[in-house]
Order: C-alpha cells, then sequence, then structure tokens
C-alpha cells in the first residue's frame, strides 16, 4: 500500500530530507519563532476575502492528486478565466529557493489532475517583502518535483535519518536542537561557532 504525502512535507524534502525525516517519522518537531511567525502570516492568507472583482480567488483550498499520492491546500489559487494561477505564500524576503519552486509545482500538479488542466505558472509571495515571484513550471521542474515525491516517501519507509550535512540554512530550523544533539558526531559543534 501506497504512503500518500502532504503537499508541505515534500517540499520540506526537498528542503533538507533528514528535517522532513527527524519531523515525519520520529515526530521531533518543535515549533521556533519561525515556524510560529509562518502560521500566523497563513492565518491571514487563508482568511476568506470579501472582494467580488476579477480574478476569483480561491483561499486554503484543498487539493490533492491520486496519481502521485499527494495532498494539502493551496494557500491561493486565482481564476484568470482562461487559466488558474497557484499562489503560496512564504514568509521572510524573496529568495526563492528549489523547495519553494518545487511547493508551486506539487500544487499545480494537483490542479491539473483534478481540474484536467494546464497550468503554465505559478507565483511565490514572500511576506518580507511582500512581492511576487513567477515560477514557470517546466517539464524540468516538473519532474524534480515527481522525483521529489519518490525519493521522499522511500526515505520515509527507513528507520534511521539521512547523515547531517549541516549548513547555513540550519540556523532558524525548528529541529535544530533535536538534530544537534544527534550529529555531535558530524562535526557540528565546530559549524556552530
Amino acid at each position: 500500500m501506497r504512503l500518500d504525502l502532504p503537499i508541505s512535507l515534500v517540499a520540506e524534502y526537498v528542503f533538507c530530507p533528514r528535517a522532513a525525516w527527524l519531523s515525519y517519522v520520529a515526530g521531533q518537531f518543535q515549533p521556533n519563532e519561525f515556524t510560529v511567525e509562518g502560521a500566523l502570516l497563513h492565518l491571514r492568507v487563508h482568511r476568506p476575502s470579501s472582494s467580488q472583482g476579477k480574478p476569483r480567488r480561491f483561499r486554503k483550498l484543498p487539493v490533492w492528486s491520486e496519481r502521485y499520492g499527494i495532498y494539502g491546500y493551496a494557500d491561493l489559487v486565482e481564476d484568470h478565466g482562461t487559466t488558474l494561477i497557484p499562489v503560496e505564500y512564504k514568509r521572510g524576503k524573496a529568495k526563492v529557493s528549489q523547495s519553494d519552486r518545487v511547493h508551486v509545482a506539487l500544487i499545480a500538479l494537483c490542479l491539473e489532475e483534478m481540474l484536467r488542466i494546464s497550468i503554465p505558472s505559478g507565483f511565490l509571495f514572500y511576506f518580507g517583502s511582500r512581492r511576487r515571484v513567477e515560477v514557470p513550471l517546466t517539464a524540468d521542474l516538473r519532474r524534480a518535483a515527481v522525483r521529489a515525491i519518490c525519493e521522499a516517501r522511500d526515505l520515509f519507509s527507513q528507520t534511521t535519518p539521512p547523515s547531517a550535512f549541516p549548513t547555513s540554512r540550519c540556523y532558524g530550523c525548528a529541529l535544530r536542537p533535536s538534530c544537534l544533539a544527534q550529529s555531535l558526531s558530524f562535526g557540528w559543534e565546530e559549524w556552530t561557532q
């Protein structure tokens, strides 16, 4: 039986496989100031709006794909008449990462399957810089998204986490304390000083 995965978890896998494993398999997630800020910002995004213009906007739209075994919510989907545009909201300044791009692609894959339409691009909106960044949904990005689903599913069937490879992105990670405790043998203490 196939394990269906949350879209946000697949995106987290792309960002850091170890953090995704610790969170999903070991249940070690602990919120920090960044995750709390992100959750609070998303409360605003998901609040129903009273705008009655064009484009029509759908907030916190449930999406899923039977084909790929993924599910989640699109922060915002705009209906422009001839196409739908997914918009994912992220905290911080515009610094488009591969995990953010894959997140948009996963939402688009779900919408395309659900509605039998083609979606050429989506957007990332960064709260810190208050701007949208277009994400063209290229064949390469779509392949990367599908590959991430398969790799994440394989990883989550493992009984041990992947090795730690600390980088600067670890500083804001909510899993840093538990990852740090498990990573001392990997030289983390030299990296953190």
